[in-house]
């Protein structure tokens, strides 16, 4: 499951890293943001259930924040299960494949120093 849940975000052409270092607040995953510069946390567990069923729950949190954006969840057979996280991650989330990640804007351009005419020089 965990290399499928990988695999999603490069189907939308991102960049992602895997990292199993658990962590505990939400500060914790603000401070791991800002040391290995991640724009988000892609997270989650599968619990098994009888009959060959599982449900996966998939967490995305703010690299900046730390905090929980969004959760979706998977319901179905064990075996068909990776390839549903996959293939439907971000339609589950709400996210659009193509929009940008956000970044902080650009500092403003240098402007050319102000010429006042004030008429002929006395």
């Amino acid at each position: 499951m965990r290399g499928h849940v990988i695999k999603a975000p490069h189907r939308q052409g991102d960049q992602g890293r895997s990292c199993s270092a658990p962590v505990d607040t939400t500060e914790q995953y603000r401070d791991m943001g800002a040391v290995m510069e991640l724009a988000a946390y892609v997270h989650g567990h599968v619990k098994e259930l009888p009959a060959d069923h599982a449900v996966a729950t998939i967490v995305i949190r703010s690299g900046v924040t730390g905090k929980k954006l969004t959760t979706a969840t998977f319901t179905g057979y064990r075996r068909g299960l990776p390839e549903d996280v996959e293939e439907k991650l971000w339609e589950r989330l709400g996210l659009h494949s193509h929009a940008p990640a956000w970044r902080p804007p650009s500092p403003p351009a240098p402007q050319p120093a102000m010429r006042i005419e004030a008429g002929t020089p006395l």
